[in-house]
């Protein structure tokens, strides 16, 4: 088939040819070559889309680290929070007292609240009596 037909013939002229000629007219998709101008054209759009685009995702990436940033210290709590809630417990730091139970070998640390926090078997230095473990006994 021609690559061109009714060439001679322009605007409404054209399409009447077309018309009268046609065996069907149907609507579809098709594509339209462009010439160099057009093509210089969109390539230039292409350059400025592109642009706009990548300060776009620039400017979305520094939202996403604020939101990030404002998130961090929430999250932190709410694993924290999480924990204690599922082992009962929460996480002290303080001062301690070590009592030795020399009838039982055992170590318990107790907190400034009079609570055991933490037991254990008294190791073979801590089994040695002292003076004070002579003194506290006969109390």
């Amino acid at each position: 088939m021609d690559k061109l037909i009714f060439q001679e013939h322009s605007g409404n002229e054209l399409i009447e040819m077309l018309d009268s000629n046609a065996d069907e007219v149907e609507n579809m998709s098709y594509q339209i070559h462009l010439d160099k101008t057009e093509l210089s054209e969109r390539k230039s759009t292409f350059a400025r889309l592109s642009i706009e685009e990548a300060r776009i995702i620039e400017e979305k990436k520094a939202i996403v680290d604020e939101f990030k940033l404002k998130l961090k210290p929430l999250n932190e709590e709410i694993k924290m929070v999480r924990t204690e809630i599922k082992t009962g417990a929460k996480d002290a730091y303080g001062k301690c007292y070590k009592i030795i139970d020399f009838e039982n070998e055992r170590v318990g640390y107790y907190n400034e609240r009079g609570q055991l926090v933490f037991d254990r078997t008294a190791t073979h230095d801590e089994r040695q009596t002292t003076i004070m473990s002579t003194v506290k006994k006969a109390m």
